[in-house]
């Protein structure tokens, strides 16, 4: 947007609006005097109020408007600034964070409460062009005028403690109105005036929420809107949140870089069977199209125990590798430290959540991804599902952004990238290569395209429709959403396609398998060619998301027959297993039919369209079919986490104190008097011991990752350089420049508004 005149923008989102009438409004030029120092703004403790500004501004030149007996009447004006070396700043007040203290700054000796104490002061600016003679309350030392000077001194009230004043009511100001005047009168002064939409400015208590924390993505928006160009790194120091899992996270998002696709990651919705032993293993038996449990000690087939549904909230310390999906190799320590901590999933919307009390520690044999539901439980009709499983297939329709860390924007536009999104039941990462749903002009029973993620993006589009009265909102007669900006998420990525036909390039020619570019986790799914050019990037949406990819020797340990004899141990692609504890032979055999790539995909789909029915968060009415949460406890509508509470409010009371957690806070930052011990003087004190490390140990929540603050050391909180490699991350022009982000994570705030205008796919011009 080109503003005219050069003025200032923040002065479009002033004017009023939504009414489809515009009102002309006047632009006063101040005078360049001024006695404002902006050495004399505060440092810390308060923030700048630029949103603010024009209310202060229009009052300020109302008032000046009608001492000088030039107001019109039903005319409205405001200044074109604030005289140089002002600025308004704010502070949320302890007990009541929907309510902001504002001061302005500047004055040599002085804060100013309001316009009425500047307004002497800015008057005596205006006339004289210093502040000589000034006696207003700054000027005065903070005292109030005397009786002479038309005013009374207040007296206090001995039992309120609060100034009083014996004055008679205020009276209205007469507004004078000058005489028209003729065409051949020319005024005294050049007026800029030109017509904008009336809209009071954005209310203060949308910039917080319940515990006072800034609304990061308006924050955002707003300083665009102001500044017209960023690309800043984001940083939430106001929260506590963000502050705890900025240290605990980073580690963790490390370990998945490295780990292999199938195994499960934290906060991901899998299948398991509870209360397996050593000598008991999962066999799928092909005559029964189901699952069935081997017992060495019996040497017998026994019936498996129900699939059940859960969310992992702890994994293992030990590494897992591809032996360990048939049986578990001989681990340091007990299942319950080496093995996945699964708390079964609870229904959405309900407040009984007993099922996540029945807390399971499984083996990696045990667990099955989710999306293969459909396959697991093929001979179970779903009405005899297990209850977990049909609470966790009601949130298969919803998503939720992990760790956002930069945001770059050109008005009235901007991008947000993401280390993460949960989509469904599971968690993909930068570096992940995803199947992608069939396109609606492709046979919809197989999954013809992958993608090797990128970049992760929340498109905040449209930031001008507030404030632009052509814009026509599709929403706008809503009452259910609550409209602020148009945003979409894209993943961004380098794209295959099994259809040759698709492909590009003159020759159409496959990838080689033992070539670099193809991903090594697509190299046993048949033939693949390239999607797109390989200096672009292939953008899609994220309802084209089926899942990860796993790795074909992991689908066909899940779907394997196992046959059991007394000589030698075979295992067809793997080598012998655990053959010093059981005595008897483990072979694998394959299932009849062949296993690929489109494996679940009827499933999620069936299961997407179960969730936009039976989730009661979904807006149907509103023609919604996913539900957009801030993070994956909301997602998941989680009310405790290994113990811990993480939803801010439970049967309608708080559930933590924010001032203590800011005080905490203070205390770790600014210290308490005594230096923190280093970590060799704590290892010998022998804290933490009894089991292995697991510094950042939920992504769930943010209050039960408290204790991991003391845990947490410098080494695992990343580092400043992180805001210089975030700018690798945005700006790819070639294959060559694409990098693996780093890793942090922070709880998204607020933002809950779908609009899939942009999503759609295609390839990408050069990336952002």
């Amino acid at each position: 947007m080109q503003y005219a005149l050069g003025c200032n923008p923040l002065l479009y989102d002033s004017m009023a609006p939504a009414s489809s009438v515009g009102s002309v409004t006047e632009i006063i030029d101040i005078n360049p005097g001024s006695d404002g120092d902006s050495s004399r703004w505060p440092q810390a403790g308060l923030r700048r109020e630029e949103s603010f500004e024009v209310s202060y501004l229009t009052k300020l030149a109302t008032k000046w408007m009608i001492d000088r007996g030039e107001a019109i009447k039903g005319q409205k004006y405001v200044l074109n600034k604030l005289p140089n070396g002002y600025g308004l700043f704010g502070k949320t007040r302890n007990n009541d964070p929907n309510h902001i203290d504002r001061y302005l700054y500047g004055h040599p000796t002085y804060k100013f409460r309001s316009t009425e104490e500047f307004y002497e002061h800015f008057k005596r600016l205006m006339d004289n062009g210093s502040a000589v003679g000034c006696t207003c309350i700054g000027c005065r030392g903070g005292k109030r005028g005397s009786a002479s000077q038309g005013t009374r001194t207040p007296r206090i009230n001995g039992s309120m403690g609060r100034a009083t004043s014996s004055l008679p009511p205020a009276q209205p100001i007469p507004v004078l109105v000058p005489p028209i005047l003729t065409q051949q009168e020319t005024p005294l002064r050049q007026v800029r005036r030109w017509l904008v939409p009336e809209r009071p400015p954005t209310p203060e208590h949308e910039m917080v929420d319940d515990e006072g924390c800034p609304d990061i993505y308006r924050r955002l928006a707003e300083r665009l809107r102001t500044r017209m160009v960023m690309d800043d790194p984001i940083k939430q120091h106001n929260s506590f949140d963000w502050v705890i899992d900025s240290k605990s996270i980073g580690p963790l998002m490390t370990k998945i870089r490295f780990q292999p696709a199938f195994v499960p990651r934290q906060g991901e919705l899998v299948l398991f069977v509870r209360g397996l032993r050593e000598h008991q293993f999962i066999s799928f038996d092909q005559s029964q199209q189901t699952f069935a449990m081997w017992d060495s000690e019996l040497e017998s087939l026994v019936e498996l125990p129900p699939w059940e549904a859960g969310i992992v909230t702890e994994t293992p310390d030990e590494s897992i590798e591809a032996a360990d999906l048939i049986l578990e190799n001989p681990k340091t320590y007990q299942v319950n430290y080496s093995g996945f901590r699964i708390e079964p999933m609870s229904m959405v919307g309900s407040n009984e959540k007993h099922w996540s009390k029945r807390i399971a520690y499984v083996r990696m044999h045990a667990i099955r991804p989710l999306v293969f539901y459909r396959e697991i439980l093929k001979a179970t009709k779903p009405r005899d599902y297990h209850p977990t499983v049909q609470h966790a297939l009601t949130v298969m329709s919803s998503i939720s952004l992990l760790n956002p860390f930069h945001f770059k924007g050109l008005w009235p536009a901007a991008t947000v990238f993401c280390r993460g999104i949960f989509v469904g039941s599971e968690l993909l990462t930068i570096g992940d290569v995803i199947r992608l749903m069939p396109g609606s002009n492709q046979d919809d029973t197989q999954v013809w395209d992958a993608i090797k993620i990128t970049s992760i993006k929340m498109r905040m589009i449209h930031l001008d429709a507030r404030e632009n009265p052509e814009y026509d909102d599709p929403t706008a007669e809503s009452i259910t959403i609550d409209r602020q900006h148009d945003c979409c998420i894209h993943i961004d990525g380098i794209a295959f396609t099994r259809d040759q036909a698709r492909a590009w390039g003159t020759g159409k020619l496959p990838i080689d398998p033992g070539s670099d570019i193809l991903p090594e986790v697509l190299k046993d799914h048949g033939r693949w060619f390239r999607l797109h050019d390989p200096a672009k990037r292939w953008k899609v949406p994220f309802t084209r998301v089926l899942g990860r990819c796993y790795e074909r020797s992991a689908v066909d340990s899940w779907f394997v027959t196992l046959k059991f004899a007394t000589g030698h141990s075979t295992v067809q692609g793997f080598s012998a297993i655990n053959t010093s504890q059981e005595p008897n032979e483990i072979s694998i055999h394959s299932m009849t039919k062949a296993l690929d790539i489109s494996k679940g995909l009827k499933g999620v789909m069936s299961a997407r369209i179960f969730s936009t029915q039976r989730d009661p968060r979904i807006h149907k009415a509103d023609g919604k079919a996913w539900f957009w949460a801030d993070f994956r406890a909301e997602q998941l509508d989680l009310h405790e986490v290994k113990g811990q509470v993480v939803t801010p409010f439970l049967h309608g009371k708080p559930t933590r104190d924010p001032r203590a957690w800011k005080r905490a806070m203070h205390i770790r930052e600014k210290g308490a008097g005594h230096k923190p011990k280093p970590a060799q003087e704590e290892a010998a004190h022998g804290i933490g011991r009894g089991r292995p490390s697991n510094v950042g140990g939920s992504m769930l929540e943010a209050s039960a990752l408290g204790p991991a603050i003391d845990e947490a050391s410098d080494e695992d909180a990343p580092s400043d350089s992180v805001a210089e490699d975030a700018n690798a991350d945005v700006v790819m022009e070639d294959a060559q420049n694409a990098v693996v982000q780093e890793e942090a994570y922070i709880d998204p705030n607020e933002i809950m508004v779908i609009s899939d205008g942009e999503s759609s796919e295609v390839e990408s011009e050069e990336e952002d």
